[in-house]
């Protein structure tokens, strides 16, 4: 082989090469990245001992509050006449400590179109330490199943189970009505028959 065949063969191996290096670091640098999951929003387990008071507010309708006086006592604060058990309020909470998330929105939609900027109901619940956690509602999803939602602080809007969020409303609206009357038997006066005797 000529010497100049040698040459153009070594160049061309080190183009070939080169080329090749080359396509090398173009994929690495065009890789799709790893997508990172956005993290979900801490639901609390809410426990009646560090809770100081329960507040619902209806969009235009009332705001109801219960608040703890003793360890196992509640009042209706905003509802004199109503009246609340500690056993509700468990009731309540269990509700609530058993939500989960039907989905996360990937990007929030404007709020008005899902009933976020002005909330149909709003349960803030206040701990003796003097913070909050608040679940903001707004309205039920298209697929019916849920409402929108937005969780304390948590930036994105989820989507939490309608059955769960009612049961917790219709609770809430159960401690505003005063107590059942206990019937009262009357005594009546019992009569003496008398029969007369046939011939």
């Amino acid at each position: 082989m000529k010497k100049t065949t040698w040459i153009i063969l070594g160049v061309f191996i080190v183009v070939l090469v080169g080329f090749l290096l080359l396509q090398n670091v173009e994929n690495d640098s065009t890789e799709t990245p790893e997508p990172t999951s956005t993290p979900a929003p801490a639901l609390r387990s809410l426990d009646d001992q560090d809770l100081k008071a329960i507040v619902l507010e209806e969009s235009g309708v009332q705001t109801i509050k219960l608040e703890r006086v003793d360890t196992l006592e509640w009042i209706v604060t905003t509802h004199p006449e109503g009246q609340v058990t500690a056993g509700n309020v468990e009731e309540i909470l269990s509700y609530l400590s058993n939500l989960e998330l039907i989905s996360i929105l990937s990007s929030t939609p404007p709020l008005e179109e899902i009933g976020l900027d002005e909330p149909v109901n709003t349960l803030r619940f206040e701990y003796d330490d003097g913070t909050s956690y608040t679940i903001t509602i707004g309205m039920v999803t298209t697929l019916n199943d849920g409402y929108y939602a937005q969780v304390d602080d948590y930036e994105m809007a989820v989507v939490l189970p309608m059955g769960y969020i009612d049961q917790v409303i219709a609770l809430m609206n159960t401690a505003t009505l005063p107590p059942t009357p206990t019937p009262t038997v009357e005594a009546t006066e019992s009569k003496e028959i008398t029969t007369t005797p046939t011939p």
